[in-house]
C-alpha cells in the first residue's frame, strides 16, 4: 500500500483536478525545447553551451519528484515544438522558449 502511493505522488503533482495545470505544459515545453537545443548544441561541438543548456534541463527536473514528466510527455512535445520550427525557424526555439524557459527557472530559484 505504501508502494503505490510513492507511486502516485508524482501524478497529483502533474495533474491538478485530473487537467494537465498550465505551469505543468510551460515546464514540459522548456524540458523539450533544452532537450532540443542540448542536441545541436553537442552536435556541433558547443560544449560549454550545451553544459549550460543541461543544467538549466536539470533545474527544472529538480524543481518536482521524479518522474513528474513523462518520458512520453516529454517526446511528444518535442515533436511539436520540432513541427513549429519548420514554420517559423529556428528563432521558435531560441526566442521565445528559451525566454520562456528563463523566466520559469528564475521563478522557482
Amino acid at each position: 500500500m505504501l508502494l503505490l502511493i510513492f507511486l502516485l505522488i508524482p501524478n497529483i503533482y502533474a495533474f491538478h483536478d485530473g487537467k494537465i495545470t498550465e505551469d505543468y505544459k510551460k515546464e514540459k515545453k522548456c524540458i523539450a525545447a533544452l532537450s532540443i537545443a542540448r542536441d545541436v548544441l553537442f552536435d556541433n561541438g558547443f560544449i560549454d553551451k550545451y553544459k549550460l543548456a543541461t543544467s538549466l534541463q536539470n533545474k527544472l527536473y529538480l524543481m518536482h519528484p521524479q518522474s513528474h514528466f513523462p518520458t512520453k510527455h516529454i517526446q511528444a512535445e518535442k515533436v511539436l515544438i520540432k513541427a513549429e520550427m519548420k514554420k517559423q525557424g529556428t528563432d521558435y526555439l531560441t526566442e521565445d522558449l528559451m525566454n520562456l524557459c528563463q523566466s520559469l527557472i528564475e521563478e522557482n530559484p
